[in-house]
């Protein structure tokens, strides 16, 4: 498998990830555990804001214009979910990929960038 599809398979795994713990967070909140919903909040805020780092590992061998687009983009997610934990603001970590008109069902940010990666590769 070549180094680029390995890259887009650990930013579906990240995206599959995020999606998971914020429905999990969603759920417990719809049952009343505020303080669940709180600690997923910032479980997904500490995962986006270790992406930049975590990414690192996933960009030997990609090609340079991938990799910097890549780069940069997870560096700007990271960036905005570091400030949300700086802040405290659960609201922020909440909001964290999803832009002011966001319609329940339509992707996130992230996942939009997952395929526009993949775009580029295929």
């Amino acid at each position: 498998m070549n180094k680029d599809i390995e890259l887009l398979k650990w930013l579906e795994q990240t995206s599959d990830t995020i999606k998971n713990i914020e429905s999990a967070a969603l759920a417990a909140l719809n049952r009343g555990d505020v303080e669940e919903y709180n600690r997923g909040m910032r479980e997904k805020a500490q995962l986006l804001a270790g992406l930049a780092e975590a990414v690192e590992t996933h960009l030997a061998g990609v090609s340079e214009s991938i990799a910097s687009h890549v780069k940069a983009e997870l560096s700007r997610f990271s960036a905005s979910a570091a400030k949300a934990l700086e802040l405290n603001s659960v609201f922020y970590m909440s909001a964290l990929l999803y832009p002011d008109d966001h319609r329940p069902g339509e992707p996130n940010n992230f996942e939009l960038f997952a395929a526009e990666v993949a775009g580029k590769i295929s």
